[in-house]
């Protein structure tokens, strides 16, 4: 039995749904951001959309990403001072929150509680109040309060072990071109075939490389199935697909990377000869994987993530070291 040692709190994620106004801005940041003064067992990382990088075209596709990739929502929903209503993007993040049986911690204004929607009538509401609380300190504390029990009764039952897993049911709902836009430390994709990387990925991994040209660390690296290889007719056997075609798709999609990262020399591009158990995309220390299925494309399986967790990326980071040290050929 292995004995964690680790004194460090508990980390979670919370995604602030509140309006975009500057009446808010003081609650944001002398309440909201300083519960983590006032937590004991636990640590919050706390975002706020217009504190991230934008990756998708559309505003709302960055907001319900971030929730995805969230362990719960904190959402304002007092009244608009220029509407008698909460606002509508916040009470619809809260219905995408609750679709996905995420955590909620409900905060607003005392006026609030006169008028609330019925839906959210019966739930409880965390008060702030600026007339009798300027810097929201009080505030901060019962916020803290209300978080830490939430926490431990809705959060943790979530998670099982010493590490969060969250499942998919393909790969598109991982929103895997977000994670790799936002790299610092590496990007590693081990797959079979570059297809949807090629289509999918290429452009935050563009991103990612463009945003750390002076980080010397930052490596993307990846491996994918040699089209030449007999592996390569065995997996277009267990596809149903001619292998001709299959090497066709295969070597089109290397072709196209190839060509998209000519020059840049901390990506590489290398191939394999035997087929892997399963498909991996370490982003820094957020792992991908999916089983490599003999029915279907992995790319439509289950995906599963582990999120930022540098102990817990170890093995996968080994695994794709291991095949790399196997690997055939390699293009710089």
């Amino acid at each position: 039995m292995t004995t964690n040692t680790e004194t460090e709190p508990k980390q979670f994620t919370a995604f602030i749904s509140m309006p975009f106004d500057a009446f808010f801005d003081d609650l944001y940041h002398q309440g909201i951001k300083a519960v983590n003064d006032h937590l004991k067992a636990y640590r919050l990382k706390i975002i706020r959309l217009d504190e991230s990088a934008y990756r998708k075209q559309r505003i709302q596709e960055n907001v319900l990403a971030h929730i995805d990739t969230s362990d719960l929502l904190i959402a304002d929903i007092s009244r608009y001072p220029k509407s008698p209503s909460p606002n509508v993007s916040v009470m619809h993040e809260i219905g995408y929150a609750a679709g996905r049986r995420l955590p909620v911690v409900l905060i607003g204004s005392p006026e609030t509680l006169k008028a609330l929607p019925s839906n959210l009538q019966g739930d409880i509401v965390t008060v702030y109040d600026h007339e009798t609380d300027h810097d929201y300190s009080r505030f901060a504390v019962k916020l803290a309060h209300q978080l830490e029990a939430t926490i431990s009764e809705k959060v943790l039952p979530r998670v099982r072990g010493e590490y969060q897993l969250e499942g998919f049911s393909g790969r598109n709902g991982v929103h895997l071109d977000y994670l790799i836009s936002l790299a610092r430390q590496r990007v590693f994709i081990l797959t079979t075939n570059l297809s949807y990387t090629a289509s999918y990925l290429c452009e935050a991994i563009k991103e990612a490389v463009e945003r750390n040209k002076g980080n010397p660390d930052f490596r993307v690296e990846i491996l994918t199935m040699d089209p030449e290889s007999n592996v390569a007719n065995e997996r277009a056997v267990q596809l149903g697909r001619t292998a001709r075609v299959y090497r066709d798709e295969l070597r089109e999609s290397l072709e196209h990377l190839q060509r998209a990262f000519t020059g840049l020399k901390n990506v590489e591009i290398m191939t394999y000869t035997s087929l892997p158990t399963q498909m991996t995309f370490i982003v820094d220390n957020h792992v991908v994987v999916a089983v490599v299925s003999m029915t279907e494309l992995s790319r439509e399986g289950t995906h599963f993530l582990l999120s930022d967790s540098p102990r817990g990326a170890e093995p996968f980071i080994g695994h794709f070291r291991a095949v790399k040290t196997h690997r055939r050929t390699h293009w710089h």
